[in-house]
């Protein structure tokens, strides 16, 4: 656990850019892909998507709790690019070729 305050090392540094990037990548590669998926039954599709909004957004609030307040880079907001709120809007689209 990394606490606030506390130089890191150069490899804990870049392990927490790199952990943030493959999110970033990771988020956008999905809505890219799944952007275009369409599912015709919209109980289906909500259930889905609260599935997946519900788990991804739990999921990065955490890590976003956890490395926010850690100085791991001089440009925070090149690795932090999403607040919970925007990851769960981002997938309330996904599904749904009319959006």
């Amino acid at each position: 656990m990394f606490q606030p305050g506390v130089k890191l090392r150069d490899k804990e540094r870049q392990m927490i850019k790199e952990r943030f990037k493959g999110f970033n990548d990771g988020l956008e590669e999905l809505c890219k892909i799944q952007k275009a998926w369409a599912i015709p039954d919209t109980e289906q599709r909500d259930k889905i998507r609260q599935a997946q909004k519900h788990m991804v957004k739990e999921t990065y609030g955490a890590f976003l709790h956890r490395y926010s307040s850690v100085p791991f880079t001089k440009n925070p907001e090149k690795y932090i690019k999403y607040r919970v709120e925007q990851v769960g809007d981002m997938i309330d689209r996904l599904f749904d070729t009319s959006a």
